[in-house]
């Protein structure tokens, strides 16, 4: 499937299309976090508890580098990245994939990793060799298929399902 990236939202490009998210996103791309985390195999309660703290803002829009995956001028896809965060102070530390939602009806059709595909170029755009995110227990082999490391935790308090790929660019830097 051949995408197009824009930075504009009334740039046409043809579907499907990667674009960064602005304000005007915000309730299509929170719509796909909602219907994507009421696909998550977790007990009801627990999904309907859990939506409101992955719906992103206008604030994160300021905090974090979002894009959305749009076909057929639809939001299907949602990616959030971490480029200026706490663990990406400098361009030694990785870039934090913060979100990554596929629509359900758009599942299991490759989006995903496409998705990741285009994390990893944007980052080696960046000239960032790493991309680290905490998955939920339930995505943590698909990460594995797209060839990210589990990073195993190093305490009892450390968050069990962090991953890591590192090797983006040509060259190793040394710290």
């Amino acid at each position: 499937m051949d995408w197009a990236v824009c930075s504009k939202v009334d740039e046409p490009a043809p579907c499907p299309l990667v674009r960064h998210a602005c304000a005007v996103d915000l309730p299509a791309l929170n719509v796909v976090i909602e219907r994507a985390a009421m696909n998550w195999p977790l007990p009801a309660i627990l999904r309907k508890r859990v939506i409101p703290v992955l719906r992103y803002d206008h604030v994160d829009l300021d905090c974090l580098e979002i894009f959305v995956y749009c076909f057929a001028e639809r939001t299907v896809g949602v990616l959030a990245l971490d480029f200026d965060g706490a663990r990406a102070q400098d361009q030694s530390q990785p870039v934090m994939l913060h979100g990554l939602f596929i629509d359900p009806g758009f599942q299991r059709q490759g989006l995903g990793r496409k998705l990741v595909a285009f994390a990893e170029q944007h980052a080696r755009d960046r000239a960032r060799d790493a991309i680290s995110l905490r998955a939920e227990r339930f995505s943590c082999a698909f990460f594995e298929r797209c060839a990210y490391t589990h990073i195993p935790p190093k305490g009892e308090d450390d968050y069990p399902y962090v991953y890591c790929k590192d090797g983006l660019t040509l060259y190793r830097r040394t710290v």
